[in-house]
């Protein structure tokens, strides 16, 4: 019969007497054979034997996996015998947690204490199962504090260690894990508990709902940041069991060398083995165990995830990681609120194209996400792209519309192809507007741009459309007007463009062509056209007005010059004086 490794004090009775009993090597490290000898048997009579033995227990963190100690147990079960004339019953006090290999087991409660019993064979020899048990309520208990947060740490009495380990690595993990992720710590734990359970189960766990992680006794750094991680990449952010198993494996890995913890060498398996299945059908577990089935699902969600964003240096890993948490669409820009939504696989992989720069992203996917069946929407969303590429690329430096890229999110391709048909040439209208508004030193108005890119149907494509021609017709209005003011350079049109202050025509209609008044800005522009038109006739006429004005100022001075002059009487005779005449005299009136 097969006992524990660690069974000592191997007693078989039969009738009274005691049997002798011998071990030697099991098949398995944990697995050892009694050997039970007694007196021949005969024809039609039956012998039973109790073999009894006791399981101390190895020290914790050592190989062999029995566990025996205050509140708390894990051992193999065994029980050989013929098909229906079997059982295996464990009866532990009541209160206890209980986990199996074997999901074998009915549950009955009398006197305090719990009985499973097991009646079904497990393989052709009889039934096997590694069982632990715990009582919740023998723990030593530590606090501390995890992001701000109260945490309690739940070990087994006496392991000190564990404890320790815990603390130290949450204090500098934590830290690590908001770096590289660029988040916050987002709460949502209040205990890490140790446990025997994974020795059975295979696996540790983040528990959502008792906000709770659960630990074996194994000092593992990598393993400890893994399920922390979990407080972020859960089903709040991330939608596939794959995403968030296989981004926790990356991010871990990626951090525990840097607090201490071991190199975990990757082991990829292979694609085409038994029991290989695309990533995107895998789910949660529903058995206690893990199987092959979920052996080959975390290794190969590790391995996906590592080819898509494995090998980006920290700030670009982090870009793609943030945005996905974040809900970000892909083509919206970085940081944007618009268009989120839980990442998905379709979502990851936009962002690790277009964020992380990953070009061969969609063949890791052919190869360990997708079925066979999806290698067709690859197909389609390679053409799509590029078509959205060229009309992104067309429309410089504006998003394209918002119906495209919701289309474009949603890997409705069908969608996005007929909105793009729709679209027509806006998309180069756009851009050579921009252009456009660029050489002629404009800003266009705020609601040109957002007609543009928010539009969402064909509605309001069209209505979009039809503000983009209006908007450079007006542009080419003003343009045209300023052009017509600056070609203006002779003498006659520069006073008239001074005297008429055509230039704050012009200056009004690129304001109001800015603000998206195009209705004064060609006003505006007319008026400058028109001003600069009559301009040199204005001065023209100016200048022989003035000049006649002028005219009869000069004629009127000369005619005063040659007033004639009044002839004064003949003073009365006398000797003149000498030296010449004397001074003239004057009339009584001053005149001379």
């Amino acid at each position: 019969m097969p006992v524990p490794a660690g069974a000592s004090n191997l007693r078989a009775t039969s009738g009274g007497s005691t049997l002798t009993v011998t071990t030697e090597g099991g098949t398995e490290a944990s697995i050892r054979i009694a050997s039970i000898a007694f007196p021949q048997l005969r024809y039609a009579r039956t012998r039973e034997i109790t073999l009894t033995y006791d399981l101390p227990g190895a020290e914790l963190r050592s190989k062999d996996p029995t566990r025996v100690g205050k509140g708390f147990a894990a051992f193999t079960a065994l029980a050989w015998g013929e098909p229906g004339r079997t059982t295996l019953d464990i009866v532990a006090p009541e209160g206890y947690d209980f986990h199996s290999t074997s999901e074998i087991f009915t549950e009955t409660a009398a006197d305090s204490s719990v009985t499973r019993r097991a009646s079904e064979h497990t393989d052709e020899t009889g039934i096997w199962a590694f069982v632990t048990l715990r009582d919740p309520a023998q723990t030593a208990e530590r606090s501390i504090t995890v992001g701000g947060d109260e945490v309690s740490l739940l070990s087994f009495p006496g392991d000190e260690a564990w404890a320790d380990f815990v603390d130290q690595k949450l204090a500098e993990g934590v830290p690590a894990l908001e770096e590289l992720l660029a988040t916050p710590w987002p709460g949502g734990l209040d205990t890490v508990r140790e446990d025997v359970s994974p020795t059975v189960t295979g696996y540790a766990w983040f528990d959502f709902t008792k906000r709770e992680i659960l630990l074996g006794e194994e000092l593992d750094t990598q393993l400890l940041l893994h399920e922390t991680s979990h407080a972020w990449l859960n089903d709040d952010h991330l939608s596939g069991r794959w995403l968030q198993e296989g981004l926790a494996e990356v991010v871990s890995r990626r951090l525990a060398p840097r607090i201490g913890g071991e190199e975990t060498p990757s082991d990829v398996p292979k694609r085409d083995s038994d029991p290989a299945f695309p990533l995107s059908q895998w789910r949660n577990p529903t058995g206690l165990a893990v199987g092959e089935t979920d052996e080959y699902g975390y290794a190969a969600a590790h391995a996906a995830v590592n080819e898509l964003i494995g090998g980006l240096e920290d700030e670009d890993f982090t870009t793609v990681v943030q945005a996905a948490l974040a809900g970000e669409s892909a083509y919206e820009p970085p940081g944007s609120e618009d268009n989120r939504g839980t990442t998905d696989s379709r979502r990851f992989l936009d962002l690790v194209e277009s964020r992380g720069g990953n070009t061969d992203a969609d063949q890791t996917y052919a190869t360990w996400v997708l079925d066979d069946d999806a290698a067709t929407t690859l197909e389609q969303r390679s053409v799509a792209r590029d078509d959205y590429a060229a009309v992104d690329a067309a429309d410089e430096g504006w998003l394209p519309p918002r119906g495209l890229r919701i289309a474009m999110s949603r890997w409705d391709f069908g969608g996005a192809g007929d909105l793009m048909g729709a679209l027509g040439e806006q998309a180069e209208a756009a851009g050579e507007l921009q252009q456009a508004a660029a050489a002629a030193g404009l800003e266009l108005a705020g609601e040109v741009r957002e007609g543009y890119e928010n539009a969402e149907d064909e509605a309001a494509y069209s209505d979009s459309a039809e503000l983009l021609a209006e908007t450079g017709e007006s542009l080419e209005r003003v343009e045209g007007a300023r052009a017509t003011v600056e070609g203006a350079a002779d003498p006659l049109s520069d006073l008239g463009i001074r005297l008429l202050r055509t230039e704050a025509a012009v200056a009004g209609a690129r304001e109001a062509f800015s603000d998206g008044d195009l209705a004064t800005a060609g006003e505006r522009a007319a008026l400058a056209t028109e001003q600069t038109r009559w301009a040199p006739w204005l001065s023209a006429s100016l200048i022989l007005v003035t000049a006649h004005t002028v005219g009869g100022l000069i004629v009127g001075l000369v005619a005063l010059v040659r007033r004639p002059r009044r002839v004064r009487p003949a003073a009365p005779s006398g000797p003149p004086l000498s030296g010449g005449e004397g001074p003239p005299a004057t009339t009584g009136d001053g005149t001379y």
